[in-house]
């Protein structure tokens, strides 16, 4: 199933529709608003899009700053540890997404699972 993204004052969470099986790989790093998607910056300094879970959302209409991912607020910046799997195939992507706003576009995206701490 395809999931829904939210847009928020020029800012676009990417969301994936209910998957049976996930990826178990992990990336740490940093959130990331940078060009107005909700991404990621590994330790590496490297940015990769993120495709959120389908209960993730912003904290409210007014502030997309803050992310409510698995019951945490996380805001740019904050340290993460994302459990999933990173995907090169943008047509694969988009069929979890839909059409990724050129803001989003990019070469590596993280199919995100679980928080696995910071």
């Amino acid at each position: 199933m395809q999931g829904t993204p939210l847009a928020n004052q020029g800012i676009t969470l990417l969301r994936y529709g209910q998957l049976e099986a996930f990826p178990a790989a992990l990336v740490t790093g940093q959130l990331s608003l940078a060009n107005g998607c909700v991404s990621l910056t590994d330790d590496e300094g490297r940015p990769v899009t993120a495709l959120w879970p389908p209960d993730s959302r912003f904290a409210s209409s007014t502030d997309a700053t803050k992310l409510i991912f698995q019951g945490r607020t996380l805001t740019e910046g904050d340290p993460v540890s994302m459990g999933g799997g990173e995907y090169t195939d943008r047509a694969w992507v988009e069929s979890l997404v839909g059409t990724i706003p050129e803001s989003c576009q990019g070469d590596r995206y993280w199919l995100v699972h679980d928080f696995a701490g910071t």
